[in-house]
């Protein structure tokens, strides 16, 4: 597994987040929730510095609309920038977008939870739906990142206390994957970090 974070564990701007990130972990997950000129001139300004950083990058694409998605989308291949894979949502014309997209996977909601061929699995949302692992499982579909956080009183982006997550990710864990810790302080992070580590080792002793 490769370890990531998102842009978001304290108050700050992407560099700013990252920098901090680049001894934590080895992955970051690149977040926008909208595509408008203050985003794109932070992230215009930074993109060099990012690329300076030892880590490796996903996206986060808008959820918005899809006309945002695609702006950040062209944004980034315009740039060249090395992003390993972009997150959608299942937005409303999401099908449009994502057709004949290979770097593109769609994420799993509480609300809705479409399959497809191409997954971002956020394993917090699946429990809170109720969703079993063998949903995500066939030939049919491929797991291209995986959302991991706790769950506590219905909601999920919380630190990891117990195991029931990392249960679930044990199904699906190979070499490579990219997995985000989908918590957004740093403490909690680090705290949540060192848990799925632990969990790690003992599943590869076979404990």
């Amino acid at each position: 597994m490769i370890i990531g974070a998102t842009s978001w564990v304290q108050p700050g701007t992407y560099y700013e987040n990252a920098r901090i990130l680049e001894d934590v972990v080895d992955l970051v997950e690149l977040l926008f929730y909208t595509w408008d000129k203050e985003t794109e001139g932070v992230i215009s300004n930074e993109m060099q510095y990012l690329r300076e950083l030892e880590l490796k990058y996903t996206v986060h694409l808008p959820v918005d609309n899809v006309g945002n998605c695609q702006r950040v989308y062209s944004f980034f291949k315009d740039a060249e920038f090395p992003v390993r894979n972009f997150t959608l949502h299942p937005i409303p014309e999401w099908e449009g977008f994502i057709a004949g997209k290979e770097d593109v996977s769609l994420e799993n909601l509480v609300s809705t939870y479409p399959r497809y061929p191409r997954m971002t699995l956020d394993i917090g949302h699946a429990i809170l739906t109720g969703l079993e692992p063998d949903y995500f499982l066939g030939a049919e579909v491929e797991i291209k990142e995986v959302h991991l956080s706790g769950v506590k009183a219905e909601a999920d982006h919380q630190e990891i206390v117990d195991d029931k997550e990392l249960k679930y990710l044990k199904i699906f864990s190979r070499d490579g994957l990219m997995v985000i810790l989908e918590i957004f302080n740093l403490k909690s992070l680090m705290v949540s970090k060192r848990r799925v580590e632990e969990w790690q080792n003992r599943w590869m002793k076979g404990y």
